[in-house]
């Protein structure tokens, strides 16, 4: 679990771990296969949900999940990753929806993994581009292109 901070100081020197203000939350399953980037709101376990309001205006929000497949061969060989953001309305710039799950079901996470969810289409989601393998390198390769 990391936190994510803002720090206003150019100064080259490294870093104190209370420098700074809190923005974000990255947080990771056990096997660090999938992750959840949250904004600074609280956990939902420590909040009183007796009312609607109470629980919308202090818990936190899912700003974005990212998910590591395994890969068939084991360790060996490229995984595949996709990561997901909340989709942003053209007209006016904001997010088309406030990702505060309630239930596992509705977290993106869960959304990402299962495509016909009925959320899905509120994520925008990127892939990287799978790798080929190439007999001559004996290795997975990209084409940049030329680019690299």
């Amino acid at each position: 679990n990391y936190l994510i901070r803002m720090v206003t100081s150019h100064s080259n020197e490294q870093l104190n771990e209370d420098e700074g203000v809190v923005i974000g939350k990255l947080r990771s399953n056990f096997l660090g296969t999938e992750f959840t980037i949250y904004d600074e709101g609280v956990n939902p376990k420590y909040i009183e949900q007796d009312t609607y309001s109470s629980y919308t205006s202090n818990a936190r929000s899912e700003l974005g999940a990212i998910l590591y497949a395994p890969n068939i061969m084991g360790s060996k060989g490229p995984r595949k990753m996709a990561v997901s953001i909340g989709k942003i309305d053209e007209e006016t710039g904001r997010p088309l929806k406030k990702w505060q799950p309630v239930h596992s079901d509705e977290e993106m996470t869960t959304c990402l993994k299962h495509t016909n969810s009925s959320l899905f289409d509120q994520l925008f989601v990127m892939e990287n581009k799978p790798p080929k393998w190439n007999e001559d390198l004996s290795a997975y390769v990209l084409n940049f292109n030329g680019r690299v």
